[in-house]
């Protein structure tokens, strides 16, 4: 793994990410499920470049392939978002139980007003607030919360300005 630990260089000054690489990067931002052999004939480059690039970017954790499911399109499903605010010198610890956790999505570390934000997935009104209340503000270290339900997304897409 080429990706290293929070605070490190970023992948991009570990080892160079050229144009193609970049171009690769939009092509699958546009599908994800576009061939290689589709993307090296839109480059005017082979398959086994784009093959190659394609793995060393995963394995930089530079690209990642995922399915994004809106849960609220399922009807049955609701969004929180928690922000959460750590005892001093608990962030690591915290982490790593939030990331085991079934329910979380997403975890990422915030500088502002909280330490943390988590994306919690839930059946139910009743499944979000035991979550909350029971897993997450009895966690070792988090010293509060602040949830909010998502009504709706609107969008949920990285742009491909970021390439």
């Amino acid at each position: 793994m080429i990706a290293g630990a929070l605070y490190d260089q970023p992948v991009a000054e570990q080892f160079p990410i050229d144009q193609l690489d970049r171009d690769i990067m939009r092509l699958l931002q546009e599908d994800g499920r576009k061939s290689f052999r589709e993307i090296a004939r839109q480059l005017e480059t082979s398959e086994g470049t784009v093959r190659g690039r394609v793995r060393r970017l995963k394995d930089a954790e530079v690209l990642r392939f995922l399915a994004l499911v809106d849960p609220s399109a399922l009807g049955q499903s609701m969004l929180v978002v928690v922000l959460v605010h750590l005892h001093p010198g608990q962030h690591d610890e915290v982490v790593a139980a939030l990331v085991d956790l079934p329910e979380v999505g997403y975890v990422a570390t915030a500088f502002g007003r909280c330490d943390l934000i988590l994306e919690v997935l839930a059946t139910s009104s009743e499944e979000a607030w035991h979550f909350v209340h029971y897993q997450l503000r009895t966690l070792s270290g988090v010293a509060s919360v602040e949830p909010t339900t998502i009504l709706k997304v609107h969008k949920y897409k990285y742009e491909q300005h970021f390439i």
